[in-house]
């Protein structure tokens, strides 16, 4: 019994599949964080990602563009530098759940952070996840703080999720 050959084995394919490859992982980390950065600001993609907190959702303005940014483009340095990339996406993730922003596609930023982190992170990678773990209890403090109507099993539910 013969199968019919998947779209990876033609010739042209394959070959610029194995040029992908070859390419620099910072190359490659960098096109991962202008695609997601392209992809957070697609209405359709809007009402996807990560969202904590509910608070009363606050229009969309200069800042929250910067928030944005800030949440994909460290992600072209995380190989390189997964610890400061996971402080940088954590921080702006934070900001923007805490400042009220609404849902972006940007926040897939987080788990990819995450991600990287665990892989790539070799040294201190436990006091990184008590880091970690530390903002985001710090998060969902001042997101009770600010009048969250979420409550303790809300916040360890996601949590558990990261």
């Amino acid at each position: 019994m013969t199968f019919p050959q998947g779209p990876w084995s033609h010739p042209r394919l394959r070959a610029a599949l194995d040029r992908w490859q070859e390419q620099d992982a910072v190359l490659k980390d960098g096109v991962l964080a202008l695609t997601l950065t392209a992809l957070a600001f697609v209405p359709t993609l809007s009402g996807v990602g990560a969202q904590i907190g509910d608070l009363p959702e606050r229009p969309p303005d200069a800042l929250s563009i910067v928030l944005v940014l800030a949440q994909t483009l460290p992600l072209a340095a995380r190989r390189r530098w997964p610890a400061a990339c996971l402080v940088a996406v954590a921080a702006a993730f934070a900001a923007h759940q805490a400042l009220g922003y609404g849902t972006t596609f940007a926040s897939v930023g987080l788990y990819i952070a995450l991600f990287s982190a665990g892989a790539h992170q070799v040294r201190f990678r436990r006091g990184l996840a008590v880091a970690a773990s530390a903002g985001y209890t710090a998060l969902a403090v001042v997101l009770d703080r600010l009048g969250s109507p979420n409550h303790v099993p809300d916040y360890l539910a996601f949590g558990l999720i990261l």
